[in-house]
């Protein structure tokens, strides 16, 4: 899904991702594409994309009898559940669910019966703070919050630091390699902060220390991010989702816009994303982080 160019000569996967190359305009893959290149990149996804497209819309049309189901799945048995009577697809417009009673919840002004609710996260994304989710706050150094810190600038040091909140290390999709198992990311990043905290022991010997990311460390992987946004461009054209605002975001400031693009995934993929990582171990060079003994 990566759409790496040679493929290799065998899929080991073989599964439908591999099968889905434009899916690396999502989770990275495609390089650095200049902003002269963007309307050429578009049309390439476009065309490389219609053929598949075109069949899960025939196979769509084909399934459900109700119009208004618009994602697909791999799952053969997903899409024939629309079409049960006890299957009721109800689109709010972004507003949500308006609350819950005691039989069911109401949404559009209108109440629903039901037995069983089942809650999920589901598909918000955005560059918010990690404690955020959790209704945490993190204050960092000088009493200066983490929400407060990324409302400004939600950068990162390899998906793991942030500067100004020391000791704190921690994972999500921003500024990160990603791929559709994010299992792979938790595996890779934990392994590189436990790779840094024992080195940083070994190296400064027992007892008490800080480790943070500096200021110049952290403007300089969102920088390569931003670099990389280019790759991105096609998702503002793709139907209304989640992962482009509902078709909103080109209608965002271009501030707001840079601000979007300098904590999205990292550009060129997850394959490379572990390679920078591992190239950073070997380099054995702490110069990016301030490690302070107490």
């Amino acid at each position: 899904m990566s759409h790496a160019q040679p493929p290799p000569p065998v899929d080991m996967v073989a599964d439908a991702w591999t099968t889905h190359p434009t899916a690396h305009v999502l989770v990275g893959g495609a390089g650095n594409i200049s902003m002269a290149d963007i309307p050429n990149h578009i049309a390439k996804m476009h065309v490389l994309d219609l053929p598949r497209s075109e069949r899960i819309r025939a196979r769509v049309d084909e399934i459900i009898h109700d119009k208004t189901c618009k994602r697909s799945c791999f799952h053969d048995d997903y899409l024939a559940a629309f079409n049960r009577p006890n299957v009721k697809l109800v689109d709010t417009d972004g507003k949500g669910v308006q609350g819950v009673t005691a039989t069911g919840v109401r949404a559009n002004d209108e109440h629903f019966d039901l037995d069983v609710l089942i809650y999920a996260t589901g598909f918000e994304v955005g560059a918010e703070s990690p404690g955020s989710r959790s209704g945490i706050s993190v204050v960092g150094r000088n009493g200066r919050t983490m929400d407060e810190k990324w409302a400004e600038s939600p950068l990162t040091w390899h998906v793991i630091a942030t500067h100004g909140c020391p000791d704190m290390f921690f994972s999500g999709p921003n500024q990160a390699g990603l791929s559709v198992t994010v299992l792979a990311l938790l595996d890779t990043v934990a392994k590189h902060v436990a790779f840094i905290v024992s080195e940083t022991f070994a190296r400064q010997g027992r007892g008490k220390v800080t480790i943070e990311p500096t200021l110049d460390a952290e403007s300089a992987w969102g920088m390569q991010v931003l670099a990389g946004a280019g790759a991105m461009a096609p998702l503002a054209t793709c139907t209304p989702s989640y992962i482009n605002g509902e078709r909103s975001m080109d209608n965002l400031p271009m501030e707001r816009q840079m601000k979007a693009a300098s904590v999205g995934v990292w550009p060129k993929g997850m394959n490379d994303f572990m390679d920078v990582l591992q190239e950073w171990q070997n380099d054995g060079d702490f110069r990016e982080l301030h490690v302070d003994t107490a």
